[in-house]
């Protein structure tokens, strides 16, 4: 369990306040109520009292005085006693005051979390663990969620055609943006949320989580990012940012996940993913290719190999010569099932190294085998450097001349042994993830301000 320093310390603050106002008000009250020190009243008493016995005419002739004097000290009476009533509220009413200020500070801090990007619902689902409920019959979307107990933010997430600049709240405070510019088009787009900002007059704080272009290059991003006075943007998480952005102080990488938009589920079932452990029986392919091959690519060279190495026999291959953007429910339907019967899914660089197959095949219980190549070299940054520095259990290769040798000793392990890395592979993804869920609300706790 994480420390809890950050709590202690606002403990031993709250008592620190609360007695230097406890002593404050109790130097009130005396003051209002003993004016006079008690010794000092007490000489002038005497001082009375003896002056009254040495002349006793005096006495008399003075009767109407002394009663005075009793009325007096009667209304004196009264006045201590008003002044202890005062002095009581003044107590109740600091206590109740320094009560309301902290409630206040340990409530919750809203933060909205408004997307335009197919990555949201990964975003909200996968990682914050939320489900997202259709609002108005799936114009829009909506849920909460919140971060671990060590952090006090209360997410609200909007998402889907509906939420659009002119019906978002005016008086958010904290919002995170999640928005896709991986065209000249989406930019365009991005750009009208991003010059909505300087327009909410109660904006303190943006974080961006950024599906940006698959060349890492983004240089419309950096007027933006630069300009933090009118737009106020304290971090950046981002897909596809190369050496120019990363620098895992205000601008991290972020994992693609799976392609939602494709009808591909966000989870399944663990013991559909990890099979049964008493059938003795290997998984009916050994690997799957799923892909679109273009020409001269390495993905070209990948199929060859297969082919001439006679592994094609042995692994399931769907090589298409046309990339499509939608997949209908039954092929979606049939591509999540090869995975599940696939022991490796072998995935070869597209357009960029990072790919929604890496994520799709962990969720089938199905190692990556993963070409290790930075694509495009303009990113300078590995696109895959996150899965890399969290351990990931694949497979990394750096070039396919390689995957027969792979594949042959990967053949000779028993069915126990297979299931074992798959129930490791599920075990590292949940822990994958949480590990971003807090990576997301460590950032914005820090890089947010005036959160106090």
């Amino acid at each position: 369990m994480a420390p809890r320093t950050p709590q202690i310390a606002r403990g031993c603050g709250l008592v620190l306040v609360i007695a230097v106002v406890v002593c404050n008000v109790l130097i009130l009250v005396q003051w209002r109520l003993y004016g006079m020190p008690k010794n000092a009243r007490s000489s002038e008493m005497k001082r009375s009292s003896s002056k009254s016995e040495s002349e006793p005419v005096v006495v008399t002739q003075h009767h109407n005085s002394h009663i005075n004097n009793h009325i007096a000290v009667n209304n004196n009476d009264n006045d201590n006693k008003q002044n202890r009533e005062n002095g009581k509220n003044i107590l109740v009413n600091e206590w109740k005051s320094l009560l309301a200020k902290e409630e206040e500070r340990d409530s919750p801090i809203s933060v909205e979390i408004w997307s335009k990007a197919s990555i949201g619902e990964y975003f909200q689902e996968s990682i914050m663990g939320s489900v997202i409920e259709p609002k108005l019959n799936g114009v829009w979307f909506r849920s909460e969620s919140t971060c671990t107990s060590d952090h006090k933010f209360k997410f609200t997430y909007r998402g889907g055609q509906g939420v659009i600049p002119q019906k978002v709240p005016k008086d958010t405070k904290h919002v995170v943006l999640i928005l896709q510019a991986r065209s000249d088009v989406q930019a365009s787009e991005v750009r009208v949320w991003l010059d909505l900002i300087p327009s909410l007059p109660n904006v303190e704080n943006v974080g961006v989580v950024l599906l940006a272009e698959e060349g890492c290059e983004n240089l419309w991003f950096k007027s933006y990012l630069e300009n933090t006075q009118s737009f106020k943007i304290r971090f950046v998480f981002m897909v596809y940012g190369g050496k120019d952005w990363i620098d895992n102080k205000r601008v991290f990488q972020w994992p693609l996940g799976v392609a939602t938009y494709r009808k591909f589920p966000q989870s399944i079932s663990r013991f559909d993913a990890l099979g049964p452990t008493t059938t003795g029986l290997r998984r009916k392919y050994l690997c799957n290719l799923q892909a679109t091959i273009y020409e001269g690519s390495s993905r070209e060279k990948l199929l060859s190999i297969l082919r001439q190495s006679g592994l094609d026999k042995h692994c399931f291959i769907n090589a298409r010569t046309r990339w499509l953007a939608h997949e209908t429910v039954q092929t979606a339907e049939e591509y999540k099932n090869i995975l599940l019967q696939s022991d490796f899914t072998l995935s070869p660089i597209g357009q960029n190294t990072e790919c929604y197959r890496h994520y799709e095949a962990i969720v089938a219980g199905s190692i990556p085998i993963v070409e290790d190549v930075i694509q495009p070299e303009s990113c300078g940054t590995n696109p895959i450097q996150l899965l890399k520095d969290h351990n990931a259990p694949f497979i990394f290769i750096k070039s396919w001349d390689d995957l027969p040798t792979i594949l042959k000793h990967e053949m000779r392990r028993t069915p126990l042994e297979m299931h074992e890395r798959r129930r490791s592979l599920l075990d590292w993804y949940e822990t994958f993830k949480l590990q971003m869920k807090n990576r997301f609300c460590n950032t914005l706790s820090v890089n947010f301000n005036h959160l106090d």
